[in-house]
């Protein structure tokens, strides 16, 4: 009992001290005897005085995981490094369940680890592609959007997309899907080839030659295009050389009747 009452004495002690260093009001204090031992370091300490300004405990927090994952102050900042490095360091400092409540607010869905939210982001923006249906807050899908926009973290998206469609089974689930569904998908490496080969079965049949030109032309700002650009521009110059081939030359009718007897006068 006496060594439980001296911890929680010096805990209470040290918050008061870090208070006082960090000048903020007394209001905080639950939050630093929560996180002390991200506050046992005079070089953390140091480091978020100097961002210290109107805080609420949101943005503590945020500026606290900043810190140890050497990331920006924002949420979306603090996921992408933590899919980046993982989660170890903010459990070091029992900050990951934070981050945690904090995702849950912005996106509102349920996490049980890292890799929930992961599959459950990825399940979303893939839902929203292919049904134009979202199952969390609208700022999911704008996370996922920005991130795959995001020049830094692409290598990182495409990597971890690659392993939840596997995880998934996106291929087999992109197979029972129509090219009016999976026409707009852009998460997964798979809805590429996906529509690549409803490109080539058509071109087979030199059909549907304008959906498959606006088809190619549609993708050319997603991120898996630069991957497949030889091939759209293969499939792209083949759509339009049957699209010519299919096409009558003649200007008018007249012409074209007009045509074939000029050329048999030349002969004569």
């Amino acid at each position: 009992m006496d060594l439980v009452l001296a911890n929680y004495t010096f805990r209470a002690d040290s918050a008061s001290m870090v208070l006082s260093e960090l000048g903020l009001e007394l209001e905080f204090k639950p939050l630093i005897q929560r996180y002390i031992k991200f506050f046992n370091s005079k070089k953390r300490v140091t480091a978020l005085k100097a961002k210290i300004g109107h805080e609420s405990e949101e943005s503590l927090i945020l500026k606290m995981a900043s810190i140890v994952l050497k990331s920006n102050e924002t949420l979306e900042a603090t996921l992408l490094k933590m899919f980046e490095k993982g989660n170890a360091d903010l459990q070091k400092f029992e900050l990951e369940k934070a981050i945690f409540d904090l995702a849950v607010q912005k996106f509102c869905l349920e996490i049980t680890s890292l890799e929930d939210l992961l599959y459950k982001l990825f399940s979303n923006y893939f839902g929203y592609n292919t049904y134009g249906k979202s199952r969390y807050k609208v700022d999911a899908h704008i996370f996922v959007k920005t991130w795959m926009e995001h020049v830094k973290y692409r290598d990182l998206f495409k990597a971890l997309s690659q392993k939840v469609a596997k995880e998934l089974g996106i291929a087999a689930e992109l197979k029972k899907l129509g090219i009016e569904r999976i026409r707009n998908c852009e998460i997964y490496q798979e809805c590429k080839q996906a529509i690549i080969s409803w490109i080539l079965a058509h071109l087979a049949k030199k059909e549907k030659l304008n959906e498959i030109l606006e088809l190619i032309h549609s993708r050319a700002d997603h991120i898996w295009f630069e991957a497949f650009a030889n091939i759209y521009q293969a499939l792209r110059y083949a759509a339009l050389l049957f699209k010519e081939q299919s096409t009558p030359s003649f200007a008018s009718f007249k012409e074209a009747v007009d045509r074939p007897q000029a050329a048999a006068l030349c002969h004569h």
